[in-house]
């Protein structure tokens, strides 16, 4: 008794299912990382707004000397308010480029174009630093408008972890 096996020409139908269904979470779970990922990026652009202000304050800084309170017109203002020095209208999820009091700038975020479907809004913080050689060191810090625990805090650089807080007196978590 002979008995022939026939080769085989193509996938039964469970192995097409099992097929479907992995890529079908591997492409979920890839979709899910890209959207963080372009969250993400959206977000870190905020610190490239900031780079001419950061190199205008540096001279600034390099001019006048220990940093005070600092004002978009004259430098030498006593307000603690944010006051705009860019016009944003057409910069890229951007809603306010500003400083505030002891020269710290501010980026706050477009979030309806970042990430409609996150809640508050988020901001970057730029706090300066004079080091003992006379340079000026930035540190990074988020402001996210749901709390300390918000959902921002996922999105921001890592250099920006730190959160941010203003009393509104003058007090920051920068040291002005």
């Amino acid at each position: 008794m002979n008995i022939k096996h026939k080769n085989k020409l193509g996938f039964t139908l469970i192995e097409v299912m099992i097929a479907i269904a992995v890529i079908s979470i591997l492409a979920y779970v890839s979709s899910t990382a890209y959207q963080k990922y372009i969250i993400r990026s959206r977000v870190a652009t905020l610190l490239d707004v900031a780079a001419p202000a950061k190199l205008a304050l540096s001279q600034y800084i390099d001019q006048v000397g220990p940093l005070g309170t600092c004002d978009a017109n004259s430098l030498t203002s006593a307000s603690v308010g944010i006051t705009p020095i860019a016009d944003t209208d057409n910069i890229k999820y951007t809603t306010v480029l500003g400083l505030s009091h002891g020269c710290v700038i501010e980026i706050w975020g477009r979030t309806a174009e970042i990430a409609p479907s996150l809640p508050g809004y988020v901001s970057l913080v730029l706090c300066p630093t004079i080091n003992t050689n006379g340079s000026i060191q930035w540190t990074c810090m988020h402001f996210d408008s749901n709390g300390t625990a918000g959902p921002w805090k996922d999105y921001v650089p890592v250099q920006c972890q730190s959160v941010w807080f203003h009393n509104g007196g003058g007090v920051s978590t920068c040291g002005h």
